[in-house]
């Protein structure tokens, strides 16, 4: 036996005291701290967390955090004290997200969009700026980003500009939508086209597929030219379309493996829109596609795309398809008002925030330094002869006159191509 009054966990034939400690010698149970005897089973006032050998703990709520300081008690399991509004931490001890100087808890001074999580510092209150943001109140844009977002986790986007500079600002301009159901071709996946009409007093296209033959495994409605082009303005945007297929009678819809929805070509790039769901046959489909990089893949490698490879692609958009055909037993199909939106001076639509207005240089045009002027210059001594917006500008010489001529990028002096003068003779 040990010395008198040593305290240790019993076994059950030396005493009852089942988890608890009990006296070696004279078998009592000993209860651990904090509780009440004599079943030691249950906390003391203002203590939590009832343990067989540690006892409970004491509350210790802050007094200037608490609801009453006639009742310092807290939840008898987790220990929580009783705080006041704007307050939190378990004694009461500190500001609730949002809220700054302790006790009093004043909100924080920051503005809801710039800020990370956690707003703002507890003691000083300095705000938690996103990555991209800056300012004492988080609600400024740092330089080389536009468009502050609370949607965004970075708070602004980092400028493109095509790489020509840095700086830039969210545009003052509207979105409208652009349709044109005139010049929409059908295709099949080896490019013949397959007939289809307008409906009469409408914007939809429908075509009968039960003369088409079944080795067409697919079919891609395509954009006429008036949808392609410079569309950086439609960056942020929505494609809006609608789609409907019917289906033989008596026919069970099988759905065709996956293939791209919506393909965009562009700068040497195709990329595509995967639909989450396949549309049914006899059920009109209407699609909003937010044109931003989060909804495409690149159609060969299956990566991800950027924001520049998705400017790169708009700016120089050079196909634009839609799937048509989601099952080999539609008998007919219909594409409907493809609308596609477009950033513009006036208007009274939506703004678009989410287009860079940049600061060019000289040498660049377009709201984000897209298109670059070239000049043309004599091979030889001479003057600057003139800017020009791409080496197929032609240069008429006065009469009699012949001047070898030549393209250059003003922006890296590189010589793009001879240029030959309209009426000029090769000596």
């Amino acid at each position: 036996m040990g010395k008198m009054g040593k305290q240790s966990l019993c076994p059950p034939t030396a005493c009852d005291c089942g988890a608890r400690l009990c006296d070696e010698l004279t078998g009592q149970c000993i209860c651990p701290p904090r509780t009440i005897p004599p079943d030691c089973l249950l906390c003391q006032p203002q203590t939590f967390g009832c343990h067989p050998l540690v006892g409970c703990e004491e509350c210790n709520c802050s007094g200037p955090g608490v609801q009453e300081l006639t009742d310092p008690t807290c939840d008898t399991d987790s220990g929580q004290c009783k705080c006041r509004p704007n307050v939190s931490g378990r004694r009461c001890d500190t500001c609730s997200p949002g809220f700054h100087g302790y006790p009093s808890c004043r909100p924080c001074d920051c503005h809801d969009a710039g800020t990370a999580p956690g707003v703002c510092d507890p003691v000083t209150g300095q705000c938690y700026c996103k990555e991209n943001v800056q300012g004492p109140r988080c609600d400024q844009c740092s330089l080389g980003t536009f468009s502050l977002d609370a949607a965004n986790p970075k708070g602004c986007t980092r400028c493109f500009c095509f790489g020509a500079t840095e700086r830039c600002q969210s545009s003052a301009y509207t979105r409208q939508e652009f349709m044109d159901m005139d010049g929409w071709v059908l295709l099949s996946t080896d490019r013949q086209v397959v007939p289809h009409e307008r409906r009469p007093g409408t914007e939809v296209l429908h075509a009968d597929l039960r003369q088409v033959p079944e080795t067409f495994p697919e079919l891609y409605w395509q954009a006429p030219l008036s949808y392609l082009g410079d569309r950086v303005s439609s960056y942020g945007g929505t494609l809006r379309y609608e789609l409907h297929s019917e289906r033989q009678r008596g026919d069970v819809f099988v759905p065709m493996e996956s293939r791209p929805d919506v393909v965009l070509q562009g700068n040497q790039m195709s990329i595509a829109f995967l639909e989450p769901a396949y549309p049914m046959p006899g059920h009109a489909h209407r699609r909003q596609l937010q044109l931003v990089e989060g909804n495409f893949w690149h159609t060969e490698t299956r990566n991800a795309v950027s924001r520049e490879e998705l400017m790169m692609v708009l700016a120089s958009l050079e196909q634009l398809q839609i799937r048509a055909l989601f099952s080999q037993t539609s008998s007919a199909v219909s594409l409907g008002r493809v609308a596609l939106e477009v950033a513009s001076p006036g208007g009274q639509g939506a703004l678009a925030t989410n287009v860079e207005l940049c600061l060019c240089p000289a040498s660049y045009r377009g709201d984000s330094c897209q298109k670059e002027l070239l000049r043309v210059e004599r091979e030889g001594p001479g003057p600057l002869e003139g800017v020009v917006p791409s080496p197929k500008a032609r240069f008429v010489p006065k009469p009699g006159h012949h001047v070898a001529l030549r393209v250059v990028s003003l922006h890296s002096s590189q010589v793009l191509a001879p240029f030959q003068p309209a009426g000029a003779r090769s000596s």
